[in-house]
């Protein structure tokens, strides 16, 4: 029992250090002002949002939030043939360790919407759209999850819902805020975080990882935007 005791011991000073690792490599990435300003949400801290922005890239590849649950696997599944209509659960079809992350995070959404320190905090130097729609999002989300609990959801589902939900504002947070000129070199962030991606503005590639030490592969081909102009937020409203 000791020698398991050292090794949960061990694990947790090796996830220290590197987390300390991401932190201070991410201060010099060309990411650092989307990784910060998707803080503003809810449910998102530092790690959460490196893991959707080294898995995502730039999430105005994607010419609305739709396209963005489809590739995270939180829309619904179908299954109709002529008039008949099945829907299932989600497909699951899409990143599965973004999918996750925000799916730990809607569990925040169980509770009142409110600022908290911490939130407030993270909240300093940002744009005030980006706030905005934070703020937006969280009453939505709240009372998202409050009607769905109501409703005879099941917790999982309800929380699945939020999630997909989250995807949204995170989508339209990211139209708001754009990587710096600065890029930095892949070879500094893989020293630095022994597997972790970097997304390269410059080249628009993203570098995605698969878990296994320095197990790096070429992949999210970054598409270019269409000619006409993505759904955009609308602050008044509260809607895309």
């Amino acid at each position: 029992m000791a020698e398991y005791c050292q090794a949960i011991e061990d694990a947790g000073v090796r996830l220290d250090r590197l987390t300390q690792l991401v932190v201070e490599t991410a201060a010099s990435w060309s990411m650092a002002p989307v990784v910060a300003a998707y803080q503003a949400m809810r449910g998102v801290a530092f790690m959460t949002a490196v893991t959707f922005v080294v898995e995502i890239g730039d999430v105005r590849r994607f010419d609305n939030p739709r396209q963005l649950m489809a590739y995270l696997g939180l829309v619904l599944s179908e299954s109709s043939t002529g008039e008949r209509v099945k829907r299932g659960g989600i497909t699951k079809a899409g990143n599965t360790r973004v999918r996750r992350v925000l799916i730990e995070g809607a569990w925040t959404y169980r509770f009142p919407a409110r600022v908290s320190p911490t939130i407030q905090t993270r909240l300093e130097g940002l744009p005030r759209t980006v706030r905005e729609i934070a703020w937006r999002g969280q009453v939505r989300l709240c009372a998202r999850y409050r009607k769905l609990m109501a409703a005879g959801k099941p917790k999982v589902v309800a929380v699945t819902a939020i999630a997909r939900e989250m995807a949204a504002f995170l989508w339209a947070i990211g139209q708001e805020v754009a990587p710096t000129a600065k890029v930095q070199s892949l070879s500094s962030v893989q020293s630095a975080t022994e597997r972790g991606p970097a997304f390269d503005t410059s080249t628009e590639r993203a570098i995605a990882w698969e878990p296994g030490p320095m197990a790096f592969k070429l992949g999210c081909i970054r598409t270019r935007r269409s000619s006409h102009s993505p759904p955009r937020w609308h602050a008044s409203s509260g809607s895309f």
